[in-house]
């Protein structure tokens, strides 16, 4: 069976996370703590574009899965979020607590484990992150960049 998946990525593709990134830590400029970064998560406003995107694609049988690389411990949270938008996923994809490779790595890794016989399905990502755009087009993967403005308000 051919099953289209949409693999849709979380920060700054289906939520309004840049208001967040002052929490980043970055290596040369500023200390700063993703868990501080990733808590505020629920307080992300949906890039409704995105929502749409979603919501038109499931009803033409695409299944919808999150990508993130957001540690595993903030699953319940990130689950909670999407109910509360009325965004429908199936299953989320999310990195192991203990692991900071980059996000490139982490969500070609989470792909290729969930997805190892590819044969049967289409795929579909949308993401904001350039290089895994190129990642996943080593992969074959049809995707789209998502960029938002900074100053995107949301629903």
């Amino acid at each position: 069976m051919n099953r289209k998946i949409l693999l849709v990525d979380i920060d700054h593709t289906l939520a309004a996370s840049h208001w967040r990134d002052i929490y980043k830590p970055n290596d040369e400029e500023k200390a700063g703590d993703w868990d501080e970064y990733h808590a505020y998560s629920k307080d992300d406003k949906t890039i409704d574009e995105i929502v749409d995107v979603i919501r038109a694609l499931s009803s033409t049988g695409w299944y919808p899965i999150g990508i993130t690389a957001r540690p595993g411990k903030w699953r319940d949270q990130t689950i909670d979020w999407l109910i509360q938008n009325d965004i429908f996923i199936v299953e989320v994809l999310m990195r192991g607590d203990d692991d900071f490779r980059n996000s490139v790595d982490i969500k070609k890794d989470l792909f290729l484990e969930r997805f190892p016989d590819r044969t049967d399905h289409t795929f579909l990502l949308l993401d904001d992150h350039p290089g895994v755009i190129a990642a996943f087009a080593t992969m074959n993967v049809t995707s789209l960049q998502v960029v938002a403005s900074h100053s995107y308000h949301g629903r």
